[in-house]
């Protein structure tokens, strides 16, 4: 009896091994799989905070500054909180409503910028600055940083203890000069921030490399840097010994300037050539490297240089834009592509890897993966209305292989910004929206568990988060 027990025993389990379409045998598989790896979502404590713009007016093609977040206790959201961002253009728009309808029409931010170069008026509000694109911790001030590429930071004081934001205000322009940049990079080697800026509407082309005190952001040194094109310098990318520039064929459209709902008067000349700048911090010159492609990028994923010892070889990973209508910015979508540089001949070209040919991506998170993994990118899709949805994500290692590719349920549903990474969890973490609520998203590197965690008020209400842009995690 004992003998044919086990026949059968063994006789079964070996019909679930090799029938892999068995339901028996996934469901095993599935949940041992689960019991082997434990999310450490319990572990996460800090802040998420994802910025964006609030539309005031019909012109502004991304609103003024507001920052979405959260407060997280054990893996759990403990306080959600928003914030608008009391910048120069939104306290001019509640002193002069009647006047408000005309702060984003070119000619009207030409004629204060000619009045002012003429000395004919004296206003310090920079009415350019949204606060709505990027954010930085200033660790050393324990301040959260709201940035946009055309105006100074405005600070606000983490509380962590009442689970509150408070705002600090613009950050003393005597410390900043005028501008900042969305996206400062950190140089640990010198203890810089740098900061790259532009000038739209100025009759010299150029990019502006500002470094900044690390602790006490006091202006330590400036170089212009002369471009061909009235590049929008909205990211680089920076390295040990580099800083990687890019110069896209924009030039000004003269004729857009009188357009009302033109909000950038600038087109993308295909017809002209792209080119990268690099910008070496020891001797301060500028080598330019020559594409025979006309593109447009907005982020920088990653830049590897010395490929297979070779000292004039680097690769730079990019999320690029084959054409691009600054009116309508919606009729293309970015993709991953890797630049190959040869700095022996100034240089380069320009492919991507064929598995990437239909997957359109932005917002790159650097990863610290278990596994190797390396890049976290948005995946971008048009829905019917031709808004863009943010349907899901990818994460590549630094081969651009792709590791995961996760979709989220549902036809509408959309990722609200860019995703964070909490390197001691090895977690990522943002807001989504599904059907008609707002989530809390984890997904967990190690596991490949994912966590949604409604979001709600005091009261149970449900709360709508409103799309943004950049985001940022910060560890208690």
């Amino acid at each position: 009896m004992n003998f044919l027990y086990f026949y059968w025993l063994f006789w079964f389990l070996y019909c679930i091994q090799i029938t892999d379409n068995f339901k028996l045998f996934h469901f095993i598989r599935k949940h041992v799989s689960k019991k082997n790896h434990t999310n450490n979502f319990k572990d996460i404590n800090g802040f998420y905070g994802l910025i964006g713009g609030e539309k005031t007016n019909k012109v502004s093609i991304s609103g003024d500054g507001i920052i979405q977040s959260v407060f997280i206790e054990n893996g759990k959201v403990k306080q959600f909180i928003k914030k608008t961002v009391s910048t120069d253009r939104r306290k001019f728009m509640y002193k002069y409503p009647m006047l408000s309808e005309y702060l984003d029409k070119n000619w009207f931010g030409i004629c204060i910028y000619m009045l002012k170069m003429l000395n004919m008026l004296n206003i310090n509000a920079n009415f350019d600055g949204r606060a709505n694109t990027g954010l930085y911790y200033w660790k050393n001030a324990r301040l959260l940083l709201a940035l946009h590429e055309r105006d100074n930071p405005y600070g606000f004081f983490i509380d962590f203890y009442n689970n509150n934001l408070f705002e600090y205000g613009k950050i003393n322009e005597k410390s900043i000069p005028r501008v900042f940049t969305a996206h400062p990079h950190e140089d640990f080697t010198n203890k810089n921030l740098i900061s790259a800026t532009y000038n739209l509407f100025g009759l010299k082309r150029g990019t502006v490399i500002t470094n900044y005190d690390m602790y006490d952001l006091t202006p330590k040194q400036s170089y212009i840097i002369p471009t061909k094109y009235n590049s929008i310098v909205h990211d680089i990318i920076s390295t040990e010994n580099n800083v990687y520039i890019p110069d896209c064929p924009l030039v000004m459209d003269y004729c857009k300037i009188m357009q009302p709902n033109s909000p950038i008067p600038m087109k993308f000349d295909k017809k002209q050539k792209s080119r990268i700048g690099i910008w070496n911090k020891a001797t301060q010159t500028t080598q330019w490297i020559q594409f025979n492609y006309s593109f447009f990028t907005f982020h920088f994923v990653d830049v590897n240089e010395n490929i297979g010892g070779n000292e004039n070889i680097t690769y730079i990973d990019v999320c690029l834009f084959d054409k691009i209508n600054m009116d309508r910015l919606n009729e293309n979508l970015p993709q991953l592509y890797r630049l190959a540089i040869d700095k022996s001949n100034s240089s380069g070209i320009v492919y991507k890897k064929s598995l990437l040919n239909d997957i359109y991506s932005d917002f790159p998170t650097k990863l610290n993966g278990p596994n190797g993994e390396k890049h976290l990118l948005l995946t971008l899709e048009l829905n019917e209305t031709k808004a863009i949805r943010i349907s899901g994500f990818v994460i590549l290692d630094r081969n651009l292989n792709t590791m995961v590719h996760f979709k989220l349920p549902g036809n509408e549903s959309s990722f609200c910004g860019q995703l964070a990474f909490d390197e001691k969890t090895k977690s990522i973490i943002g807001f989504c929206n599904i059907d008609n609520g707002s989530y809390f998203f984890l997904y967990d590197l190690q596991s490949k568990q994912v966590e949604y965690q409604l979001i709600t008020e005091i009261d149970n209400s449900i709360i709508r988060v409103q799309n943004g842009f950049h985001s940022i995690f910060i560890d208690r």
